[in-house]
């Protein structure tokens, strides 16, 4: 076998190998309100769901500690931060917060499965530090699917 034919082979072979490799399972996104609101909402939803709506947790970065712990771990999460929205949202949200019918997973990360929480996670000031991602690492791999 000639060498070019050799790098042929391994070429094809290693293609493969790396777009499985950078092909993440995991999905970190945003949404607004209303959106979040649904899609959580919906009986067949089953995912990790957050709202980010206290003003400290705004300022000290918990979000970005959270990025990070879900992308390392290639989970996928949906959330909502109630501290970048207009006014009338933040209304809303408020309004919304009250209703006994309506979950809404503030300040925790929520598990949920066919609509239905079956997790919780508290989110603190622990998350940005290391014990608080590795807890929170482990509350994803107990619970992602």
């Amino acid at each position: 076998m000639t060498k070019k034919k050799v790098y042929a082979v391994l070429f094809t072979l290693l293609i493969p190998m790396v777009l499985l490799g950078c092909s993440g399972g995991g999905q970190v996104e945003e949404m607004g309100y209303q959106d979040f609101k649904e899609t959580i909402g919906e009986e067949d939803f089953t995912g990790f769901a957050y709202i980010l709506s206290n003003f400290k947790a705004e300022e000290d970065g918990y979000l970005n500690s959270i990025i990070d712990v879900f992308e390392e771990e290639n989970a996928s999460l949906v959330f909502y931060n109630d501290q970048q929205a207009s006014d009338r949202t933040h209304e809303i949200f408020n309004e919304d917060s009250g209703k006994i019918d309506l979950y809404l997973p503030t300040n925790d990360i929520a598990y949920i499965v066919d609509g239905e929480v079956v997790a919780e996670f508290e989110i603190d000031e622990q998350i940005t530090m290391n014990e608080g991602r590795k807890a929170l690492s482990s509350f994803i791999n107990e619970n992602k699917e």
